[in-house]
């Protein structure tokens, strides 16, 4: 078994599991990459990398979700073909056909309903909403394995 990286990784590059990882099995390439790939070879399923993970995008390869699976082939095939890998990978929200362009929107939208674009025009600005303040959300722990406990005092010799 080996953990997998899914369609919350695309497009986040966060890295944090690359940094836990103890045998540095995750891998990508700087700019043709938009996800992480665990090598299914190099995987020893310690799991350092899943709570590491900010967008719970890593699973052990029999808890992938099924609208997932496919995920796991992508992983898999990046080591061996990672062109074929990218082509695979969905675009940023993990359909399949590529976004709108965001000025093509408001564009649209006001084309096609002039009379609604005017009157949202005229209406007064609304009140100011007071922002509520950011959820802090604390840090996944560390593995075992990557604590640093200083070395025990050495301690004097015994009297004789």
């Amino acid at each position: 078994m080996t953990f997998v990286i899914t369609q919350p990784c695309i497009d986040t590059m966060d890295q944090s599991c690359v940094e836990v990882c103890p045998v540095d099995c995750i891998h990508f390439e700087e700019g043709p990459d938009r996800m992480l790939y665990i090598s299914p070879v190099e995987c020893i399923d310690c799991g350092a990398c899943q709570p590491a993970c900010p967008v719970t995008a890593i699973f052990p390869e029999d808890e992938v979700p099924p609208d997932q699976a496919f995920f796991t082939e992508i992983n898999s095939l990046w080591f061996d073909d990672p062109a074929a890998a990218r082509a695979k990978v969905p675009a940023g929200d993990g359909a399949a056909a590529p976004a709108e362009p965001a000025e093509a929107a408001p564009a649209a939208a006001a084309a096609a309903a002039p009379d609604e674009a005017q009157a949202a025009a005229e209406e007064p600005p609304a009140e100011p909403v007071e922002e509520a303040e950011e959820d802090v959300v604390p840090a996944a722990p560390l593995p075992a394995a990557a604590v640093q406990v200083p070395p025990p005092a050495p301690r004097p010799a015994p009297a004789l």
